[in-house]
């Protein structure tokens, strides 16, 4: 057994027995292979700031291994199907995730994902194994770097899973993601400027599960044919939540975001003034592919509608389609609600869903019966005056 309580490693190594870290361990430079290790970081981060970091088939990791990468390459191949580790900060540098043998992958669990660039991979030393990469975190964090779905040939299978209640916004660079995307518990907002999705097997590119929410301020695009769904249980969110703000999706051809199937309150929408979409209210815009609501399914309740400041009367575009985007299904029968005190009505416009608000009736006739007094009480002063006049 060898044993770090801190350090620094430059040069090539390769650990064939225990190791444990009880300090902070940093790799400057040259490879370090623990191939045949158990690796247990159990009060120390591992830091690779240059070099290349393989941790091998048969190694193990431990729920209390942190990982920072900050220049250099971590690489991460194991046997074992489930593996799980503390947080994981990329700043620079690269992680891959891939099994270097072997006709199946694994699902690498990280406690938390953040960090301010760097890029997140398929090690792609198999194209028939799926590797997937599961963020399950309590807190709320933002990884600023890459994620390249392929990273060494064209038939890599990685995914990523978000799961935790916690929320991860991913605001780099999205590519070549090959595999679906879930959101399986908290919040994922996508708000970079380039983000596209797909899945080379099936048809769905990303899938919000029961427990999980999409969002985020960026433009999300998916490959042909593949669609973003909500499932039942699941929540779609336009921009982020509790901020007024827009989510772009540009859909690939016969792609469609898909909310046939979603419950009470899972489309969330915060409104200021009618002013301005995606500044002083919440929207959603499709610039290519389908928006399908099912027929009849899309109901008032459907909805969750939180007033901002400035929320008043006033026309809302909730859904926004423009270019070559297309509308399928009918809204439902049930279209009417009340939001912080003022009447709702959800109708179709051209191929926009649009929140009409109006003052609640009540509120009205309070204001028109106060109207009328105010004029009773001045006819009643003009009668009197012209009275006092005459005498």
């Amino acid at each position: 057994t060898l044993t770090f309580s801190g350090g620094t490693i430059n040069g090539n190594f390769s650990f064939n027995t225990n190791l444990t870290l009880t300090g902070n361990l940093e790799q400057t430079g040259g490879s370090v292979n623990l191939a045949g290790s158990s690796y247990s970081a159990y009060s120390g981060i591992y830091r690779a700031s240059g070099g290349t970091t393989s941790i091998g088939q048969s190694a193990r990791v431990s729920s209390s291994s942190n990982f920072t990468v900050a220049g250099g390459s971590l690489r991460f191949q194991l046997n074992t199907l489930t593996p799980s580790i503390g947080s994981l900060i990329v700043n620079s540098g690269t992680i891959r995730v891939g099994r270097a043998t072997g006709t199946t992958g694994f699902n690498l669990s990280a406690s938390s994902l953040s960090g301010t660039g760097g890029s997140i991979g398929n090690q792609g030393n198999n194209d028939a194994a799926e590797n997937i990469l599961t963020i399950d975190q309590a807190g709320n964090t933002e990884y600023q770097g890459a994620i390249n779905g392929i990273a060494n040939s064209g038939s890599d299978r990685f995914s990523l899973v978000k799961a935790g209640i916690g929320n991860l916004t991913l605001s780099g660079t999205i590519s070549n993601m090959v595999r679906t995307t879930n959101v399986s518990g908290g919040r994922l907002y996508l708000s970079g400027i380039s983000q596209t999705f797909g899945d080379a097997i099936g048809s769905t590119a990303i899938e919000v599960k029961s427990g999980g929410m999409l969002g985020g301020t960026g433009s999300v695009t998916t490959t042909a044919g593949d669609n973003v769904v909500v499932a039942s249980g699941g929540m779609l969110a336009a921009g982020l939540d509790g901020t007024a703000g827009r989510t772009t999706y540009a859909l690939g051809s016969g792609a469609s975001l898909d909310i046939t199937g979603i419950a009470t309150g899972a489309l969330r929408f915060d409104l200021g003034g009618d002013g301005t979409a995606g500044s002083t209210y919440d929207q959603i815009q499709l610039n290519s592919g389908s928006l399908a609501i099912g027929s009849g399914l899309l109901n008032f309740n459907d909805f969750g509608f939180t007033a901002l400041s400035g929320f008043g009367a006033g026309t809302y575009t909730l859904f926004n389609l423009t270019g070559t985007s297309t509308f399928s299904g009918t809204l439902g029968s049930s279209l009417t609600g009340t939001i912080a005190g003022f009447d709702g009505t959800l109708s179709r416009s051209a191929n926009n869903i649009v929140l009409n608000v109006v003052p609640e009736p009540s509120t009205t006739a309070f204001f028109l019966l106060g109207a009328c007094a105010l004029g009773w009480v001045h006819r009643k002063v003009q009668m009197a005056r012209r009275s006092r006049a005459v005498k």
